[in-house]
């Protein structure tokens, strides 16, 4: 990843942080404007654009996109739940996650997308 995106300012799992030469089977890379990559054993698993990046999925689907726009591209979720903990189900909107207003999740496996 050095060679693409250059050094990350940190590599972390949770809330451990860890040198490049002590990396765990499965770490994130975090470089600026919350750009992040999600690495097992030596693999891409993830590439995450949490805020500030100019990523669109689809065309349409942003950082700050509403959720109207969401299922526009994605489709409606099977079930909301609302003020809980994020178990991290397929189809599942998870609103206002442990009951901060605003803060969702929303992962459609069909798609290839976690948002």
């Amino acid at each position: 990843m050095k060679e693409i995106f250059g050094k990350p300012a940190q590599y972390i799992w949770g809330k451990e942080t860890f040198t490049e030469d002590n990396l765990p089977r499965q770490y994130i890379l975090v470089y600026p404007s919350k750009f992040h990559i999600y690495m097992r054993e030596n693999k891409i698993v993830e590439i995450r654009h949490e805020s500030g990046f100019n990523y669109v999925f689809r065309g349409k689907l942003r950082c700050g996109s509403s959720l109207d726009e969401v299922f526009e591209v994605i489709g409606h979720p099977k079930k909301i739940v609302q003020g809980e903990e994020n178990k991290f189900e397929n189809g599942v909107l998870y609103k206002d996650i442990n009951g901060r207003k605003g803060y969702c999740y929303y992962a459609r496996y069909d798609h290839d997308v976690r948002l």
